[in-house]
């Protein structure tokens, strides 16, 4: 058996899990590998959140309504996963957006711009992890920089989207809904529901005003996700870059490129590892100097993005390296396009660390089940 590090974590509003316990591998789980001695790496919870969402809501300016853990949308998990997660070159991936409609395609940057956010409420009583749409949509609005407010303590990000909606006819208030869109061109890729939650009616009057506040907390002071994909999230994923107030300076080019010959998707999202080589500390702003070669992962084994989760086991072994490599750790990369023109350009992203406890020696006869699970809190 091979002890690796344990107690590394995410939670609980996000929660990761990832290596705790190393045991070998039950006979047979890598069919087209066997033979191969492999270990089980997993990451133990150590309750540290990671996302807190808190919805607020004001009546003419007075506090009348706070829920923590506003239930996320699957459909807004599976973009994630699909983009962010680099799930696209694996996975069949697809989510619903606000009008009904089913798709899979999504983009960034030099032909889709970026992202934007909008806030919407309603008078529905019921919310659910598979919304797509509020239940009785009555208003909306999109935001620009005017309307979110972003600061970095050196550990957290604070992320506050605010509106302030006047009705102008008696209503009975009791939902709200955070969503996000992007457009190819003349086509319209269609609104994404991140959140949505209900609340006790607040009954208003004619020209009453009704505020509602999302505030997103995302603590990046703890292993295994860099600072980089913490600023990707709120960057590509929470419309702040299209709405003019990006976190990061990183620039990726997800979806659809535009040529020639029309659409063409030149880099499909993915996820590569490779062993870190020098005992370095893990840190938010990790990237390290020496590591091995890239590679991808060999198998996705489970994919799950629902009830306010995303999870993934993936199967780690290098390929085409007759190497034998003496690890401090992994590395995860996002492999992308990272030309925001119209041309391709491709880089990998350093997004997440796992350090060991003590070396590991891998070599080609090495491989590695890694489950990562992403869960919110519903409060």
């Amino acid at each position: 058996m091979l002890g690796i590090l344990g107690g590394v974590a995410a939670s609980v509003l996000i929660a990761l899990i990832m290596l705790n316990v190393c045991v070998p591998l039950v006979a047979g789980r890598l069919d087209e590998n066997s033979g191969l001695r492999g270990y089980l790496v997993s990451l133990k919870d150590e309750v540290r959140d990671h996302i807190t969402v808190t919805l607020e809501v004001y009546k003419d300016g007075e506090l009348v309504r706070r829920k923590v853990g506003d239930p996320i949308s699957d459909q807004w998990l599976n973009l994630v996963a699909n983009y962010l997660l680099g799930m696209e070159s694996y996975q069949d991936i697809s989510w619903t957006c606000e009008d009904g409609n089913t798709r899979s395609g999504w983009g960034t940057e030099s032909v889709e711009g970026n992202p934007m956010i909008k806030l919407a409420i309603g008078t529905g009583s019921t919310a659910y992890t598979i919304d797509y749409a509020l239940a009785s949509k009555v208003m909306e609005a999109t935001l620009n920089s005017n309307y979110i407010n972003v600061t970095d303590s050196g550990s957290e990000f604070s992320v506050t989207f605010a509106y302030t909606f006047i009705v102008n006819s008696v209503c009975n208030i009791s939902e709200a809904g955070l969503f996000i869109r992007d457009k190819y061109f003349l086509d319209d890729y269609g609104w994404i529901l991140i959140a949505h939650d209900t609340f006790t009616a607040v009954n208003l009057q004619a020209n009453d005003a009704i505020t509602i506040k999302y505030i997103f907390n995302i603590d990046y002071s703890n292993p295994p996700f860099l600072k980089k994909f913490w600023e990707l999230l709120l960057d590509y994923f929470m419309g702040l870059r299209g709405a003019g107030c990006s976190v990061g300076s990183t620039r990726l080019d997800f979806g659809y490129d535009y040529d020639v010959t029309g659409k063409a998707d030149y880099a499909k999202e993915k996820l590569y590892f490779a062993y870190v080589l020098d005992d370095v500390a893990w840190t938010p702003t990790f990237n390290p100097s020496s590591v091995s070669d890239k590679w991808e992962l060999r198998k996705i084994v489970a994919l799950t993005c629902s009830n306010q989760k995303i999870s993934i086991d993936v199967i780690a072994i290098q390929g085409n390296s007759q190497n034998s490599y003496m690890s401090y750790g992994i590395i995860f990369y996002l492999y992308s396009d990272s030309d925001y023109s119209p041309y391709n350009s491709f880089s990998y992203i350093p997004i997440a660390y796992i350090k060991f406890d003590t070396p590991v020696s891998a070599d080609l006869t090495t491989f590695f089940d890694i489950n990562l699970t992403v869960t919110f809190n519903q409060g």
